[in-house]
């Protein structure tokens, strides 16, 4: 949670923007929202979500780790020079590491992540 309060800004966040999440299993979830009101720029609402699979494999000496992720992050501008303004980005990222496991630690060997924004 976060708070933010001068003479010309007050903003209140909830998991914005880092999430609140919870895990069920290998899926995630996670949510946010947010509330800024300054006096040049009018206000606005913030929201984020996340739905994800993260699953771990550990074989004998060897391991694995997929992950898939994917989220909006919007807002809707009220009042101010971008009254009724609406923006949203959608993202997806994703990758796989592996390694293998000696001596009680992990040694990465591979490891491949992709991101797109739009």
């Amino acid at each position: 949670m976060g708070f933010e309060y001068s003479p010309r800004v007050f903003g209140v966040y909830l998991g914005y923007p880092e999430m609140l999440g919870g895990r069920i299993g290998v899926m995630r979830v996670g949510m946010g929202v947010g509330y800024l009101a300054e006096d040049d720029a009018g206000r606005m609402i913030r929201m984020r979500a996340e739905f994800g699979y993260d699953a771990n494999v550990d074989i004998s000496i060897v391991y694995l780790r997929a992950y898939l992720y994917a989220g909006a992050d919007g807002a809707y501008y009220f009042g101010g020079s971008d009254a009724d303004k609406i923006i949203l980005e959608l993202y997806l990222k994703g990758g796989v590491d592996g390694g293998i496991r000696a001596l009680g630690r992990r040694y990465n060997i591979i490891s491949f992540y992709l991101d797109a924004n739009g």
